[in-house]
Formats: C-alpha cells, sequence, structure tokens
C-alpha cells in the first residue's frame, strides 16, 4: 500500500511539475524554454517527495537561479536551428546535386551535433555550477561519452512533441514531466560519481 501510495504521489508530482514546466514556457513566448527545462532537471535530481509542496517551491527556485546561465544558451540554440533551416531553403534551391549532397550532409552534421550538446547542455547546467563556457564543454564532454543516452534523449523529445502534435493534446499535461523525470533517474545513476565542483573535472 505504502508503495502504490510513493508512486500516485511522484505521478501526482511530475504532472503538477510539467503544468509548470508549460506556463513558464508559454508565459515567456518560449524563449525561456530551456530555463524552464534546467528547472524540472534541478527539481527532478533533488527528488525530495516527503515534503508536500516542495516540488512547486524546488521548481520555482531553480527557475530564478538558472535563468542567467540559460538565457543565452536558449536564444543561442533557437538561433542556430533556425540558420541551419535557412540554409537547408537556401541549398535545395541549388541546381548542382552533387554540391547540393554536400551542403545537405554538412547541415546535417551540424544540426546531430548540436542536438547532442543540446541534450545534456539543460541538465548540466541544473547539476552543476561554473561558467557558460565550463558548462558548454562539459556538454559537449557528456554528450560524446555517453553518446547514446544523448541519442536516446532526443528520440524522447522528438517523440514527446509528436504525440501531442498528432497523438492528442491531452499529452501536453503529463508527457513534457514524465519524460524529464525518466531522463533524470538516468542521470542520477551516470553523475553518481560527479559529486565535486566543475572546476575540478
Amino acid at each position: 500500500m505504502k508503495q502504490i501510495i510513493k508512486y500516485i504521489n511522484i505521478l501526482g508530482n511530475i504532472i503538477i511539475l510539467n503544468i509548470l514546466f508549460i506556463l513558464t514556457s508559454a508565459l515567456t513566448a518560449f524563449t525561456c524554454t530551456g530555463t524552464s527545462l534546467s528547472a524540472l532537471y534541478a527539481t527532478f535530481l533533488d527528488l525530495k517527495t516527503d515534503d508536500s509542496g516542495y516540488y512547486v517551491r524546488n521548481y520555482f527556485k531553480h527557475w530564478k537561479n538558472n535563468f542567467k546561465q540559460t538565457i543565452i544558451f536558449n536564444i543561442a540554440i533557437i538561433l542556430l536551428f533556425v540558420a541551419a533551416y535557412l540554409n537547408c531553403l537556401m541549398i535545395n534551391t541549388i541546381k548542382d546535386s552533387t554540391v547540393k549532397l554536400l551542403l545537405f550532409a554538412v547541415v546535417g552534421l551540424f544540426v546531430l551535433e548540436l542536438s547532442l550538446v543540446s541534450s545534456f547542455i539543460y541538465p548540466v547546467i541544473a547539476k552543476f555550477e561554473g561558467k557558460k563556457l565550463e558548462l558548454l564543454y562539459l556538454s559537449f564532454v557528456f554528450a560524446h561519452k555517453y553518446i547514446y543516452i544523448s541519442i536516446l534523449f532526443i528520440i524522447l523529445m522528438i517523440l514527446s512533441i509528436y504525440l501531442v502534435v498528432f497523438v492528442s493534446f491531452a499529452f501536453i499535461f503529463i508527457i513534457f514531466g514524465l519524460v524529464v523525470y525518466i531522463e533524470s533517474l538516468i542521470l542520477k545513476y551516470l553523475w553518481r560519481g560527479y559529486q565535486y565542483e566543475i572546476s575540478e573535472l
């Protein structure tokens, strides 16, 4: 019975935090989605379910603390993906098929690299303290050291968006929180040996 109550409690917290994630992202016109995502990771990485209301307070605490670190990455990632899309449109106008294929391959590799690093940047900000370049470097290291995890995280995020857009909009009330919760459990296992300051890495 205690286990059932525990899982119901976790599910309730996932739904509440998922709604907070959607609200804080939407209210900032999605320019701070990364900030909300890092707060979501940080809250789940803390994982204290026994204190009523702790998750909500913790979420806003992390959102505020991570804002300065994430806002630059939020804007940079959005602009880089937009730039890649615009480049694809331009490349598509080229008549030479060989050149077109080569340029598409270059842009594809760039998007893959950007996606890999992006899959770790917000969890890293949630877990570690450091300067922006240090956090970016650490994200790059983790993204390639655990490339299979990076790919899994990318697939889970794409699947989440697919479920909301093409299956049922009702998924929006739980799917992002559930995915981040699962990813946080994986990250806690991966990072169990990283309990020191980023400057020591």
